[in-house]
C-alpha cells in the first residue's frame, strides 16, 4: 500500500511573483474518453494520443513524457485534468505511468522518475467532438 500526496491546483489568479517565477514548461496530461492529451499549459498541446482499440495509449504516454523529461530534467510536477465520467482505474493508472518508469541500466531494470508531483483537476470542455 502506497500514499500518494496530490496537489489540487489554485483557484486564484496569478500574482505578479508567480508571473516571475514562470516555469520553463507547466505540465498537464488531459484525459478525455477516446484520448490522452499531453499539454503545455503556456504554449499549448505536446501531443495528442489517440486511443487504440478503445483504450487509452499509455506507453504513447510515457514515451512522450519520457522525451518531455529529457528536455526539462528539474521539472517534477505534472497536472492530470479529467473529463466527469472519468473511471477511477484510469486515473490511478495514469498516476502511476507519469510518476515512475521502468528502465534498464546494464542487466538491471530500475524504476526511473518522470513526474512524482501530481495535481488532480477538470479537464476542459472536449471541443474535439470526442465521445464525452
Amino acid at each position: 500500500v502506497s500514499i500518494l500526496e496530490l496537489n489540487l491546483p489554485a483557484t486564484s489568479p496569478p500574482t505578479e511573483q508567480q508571473e516571475e517565477d514562470k516555469k520553463p514548461i507547466v505540465l498537464e496530461v488531459l484525459i478525455y474518453n477516446d484520448r490522452l492529451e499531453v499539454v503545455d499549459r503556456q504554449t499549448g498541446p505536446l501531443n495528442i494520443i489517440p486511443d487504440i482499440a478503445g483504450e487509452h495509449d499509455y506507453d504513447a504516454l510515457v514515451e512522450t513524457l519520457k522525451k518531455v523529461k529529457s528536455r526539462f530534467p528539474k521539472v517534477t510536477a505534472i497536472s492530470l485534468l479529467l473529463e466527469a465520467d472519468t473511471p477511477y482505474e484510469v486515473l490511478v493508472t495514469t498516476m502511476d505511468r507519469v510518476r515512475i518508469v521502468k528502465q534498464v541500466v546494464g542487466t538491471e531494470s530500475v524504476n526511473a522518475e518522470l513526474f512524482p508531483e501530481i495535481s488532480i483537476g477538470d479537464a476542459p470542455p472536449d471541443t474535439q467532438g470526442g465521445a464525452s
